[in-house]
């Protein structure tokens, strides 16, 4: 410590704060220059990058292993802070130590997928796919399941199922319940965004059947809010609403903030839809305070959809087409393909906010919402339930 503080004091370390309040360093970069080539000059080189990457895979496998519970949010946000750190051990075990990197793009597929680095966790996730060597049956399956879910949200679609028939292949023949519900529901996902609602609802039930054998809770959460979307589609409020429900209540027991979120968000669809607008104003708002927490983009989104249709139908449509905006902007960034479901209801509400201003005025605060940065979107829309949405 005193050593650190050394160099702190004379500029050689620069002392940084973590969101949560935790401190880092990094070199100055003529610093880190030096250091490296120092470090290649001894010939400790390669033994420190190994140790890096050790290192990063040990902690890439503890979170995964929490992505989905009480702590989702605190590793995430850690992966997050470390991600240039990971990036750096993936570059390098890709060229010297391939065990290594196959492993270490597996345990990451998911923080990939929740934080919205689709593009790049695809690539990762090919490329260890593509490695001409006997990957461990349990870590393909890692890298297939992932590699679905990043082409399916990007509306490849075509990818996307090739790999979860691959991984469900692999789950039947090692007779792996837990993979074949995970490929199961993966198919379900491809053929919903397909638009065949029959075919989806078939493997998604499948997959649900596979989790209640193996008493999996967070895929028996998944299956349910998985086959409420189906109804919704449907318009099918009535039955939708008690599948969210009790996959809400299953996230809650098991702590998955990203399936509470997600469960929320469309408790407040549905309610939307059945005119309820209070009840959906609460359940939005309880998503959005999730989800600022998470730090997942998408499900953002989806929340400032919420407030836009809502401030539609409250009269405030200038701060809708600006939730709007700020919605469509945060999907555009990451080339997330929406979901039907969610598709549809933004159509709607979006007619009818179109109908509801002067087409200049509906171009400049639609504008306006794609240029805010996400803490003035939220901002926006925690206004709009400040100041009373109420009629």
């Amino acid at each position: 410590m005193n050593g650190i503080a050394s160099l702190i004091e004379n500029s050689l370390l620069v002392q940084t704060e973590t969101k949560d309040g935790e401190s880092r360093f990094r070199f100055l970069e003529v610093v880190r220059e030096y250091a490296l080539e120092t470090l290649e000059m001894c010939g400790e080189s390669d033994m420190m990058k190994k140790n890096h990457a050790a290192f990063f895979l040990a902690l890439a496998n503890e979170a995964e292993t929490n992505f989905f519970g009480e702590q989702s949010a605190e590793w995430l946000n850690r992966l997050e802070e470390e991600h240039d750190n990971l990036r750096a051990a993936l570059v390098w075990s890709f060229e010297e130590d391939t065990i290594i990197a196959v492993n270490l793009a597996g345990a990451l597929r998911n923080f990939w997928i929740l934080h919205n680095h689709l593009a790049e966790g695809r690539g990762w996730l090919e490329k260890a796919l593509n490695l001409n060597q006997n990957t461990p049956q349990d870590v393909r399956f890692k890298l297939l399941n992932g590699l679905g879910h990043t082409a399916g949200y990007q509306g490849d679609l075509e990818t996307a199922r090739k790999a979860h028939e691959e991984g469900l292949k692999a789950g039947a023949a090692a007779n792996d319940l837990r993979q074949i519900a995970l490929s199961y529901r993966g198919l379900g996902f491809v053929a919903k965004w397909k638009g065949d609602i029959a075919e989806a609802r078939k493997f998604i039930e499948k997959g649900l059947a596979g989790s209640q054998k193996i008493n999996e809770k967070n895929g028996i959460a998944v299956s349910l809010n998985a086959l409420g979307d189906l109804a919704r589609v449907e318009k099918d409020y009535a039955a939708a609403r008690p599948l969210f429900e009790e996959s809400l209540a299953i996230c809650r027991q098991i702590g998955n903030t990203q399936g509470v979120v997600g469960s929320l968000n469309n408790l407040g669809a549905v309610t939307f839809g059945e005119g309820d607008y209070d009840a959906a104003c609460a359940y939005y708002s309880e998503a959005l305070a999730a989800v600022r927490q998470l730090g997942e983009k998408i499900s953002l989104s989806y929340s400032l959809d919420g407030f836009a249709a809502l401030a539609v139908k409250r009269s405030d449509a200038v701060r809708a087409a600006q939730l709007a905006g700020a919605a469509e902007h945060l999907r555009s960034l990451f080339g997330f393909e929406t979901d039907p479901a969610e598709r549809r209801f933004r159509d709607a509400y979006f007619a009818e906010l179109r109908s509801a201003l002067d087409e200049e005025i509906f171009v400049e605060n639609y504008r306006q919402g794609r240029e805010m940065t996400i803490e003035k979107a939220v901002e926006t829309a925690l206004e709009f339930v400040k100041n009373g949405h109420r009629e």
